[in-house]
């Protein structure tokens, strides 16, 4: 179904992904932080880190940031927007 809309209105569906990416950035993002939570509370009681320097990264990287999502939900939305003018 999707296939077929996107046949017939490529622009429309490209701008609606877009504005999804920019205001509703993957749920993916919330999971990572959790894992990231968890694992840096199993270092903390104690745990084996799993490799050299695991709990470092953990504390100073943080998790990925919306920011390349949102970037790339702005550029699908400003082409579909600028292929309705040509």
């Amino acid at each position: 179904m999707l296939a077929a809309l996107y046949e017939q209105y490529p622009t429309l569906v490209g701008s609606a992904f877009g504005l999804l990416l920019i205001l509703w950035p993957p749920p993916k993002r919330a999971e990572e932080k959790a894992r990231r939570l968890i694992r840096l509370s199993e270092l903390e009681s104690g745990a084996e880190e799993r490799y050299f320097e695991e709990r470092r990264q953990l504390q100073a990287y943080g998790s990925n940031s919306a920011g390349p999502y949102r970037l790339l939900g702005a550029l699908l939305l400003l082409l579909s927007v600028s292929l309705l003018f040509v």
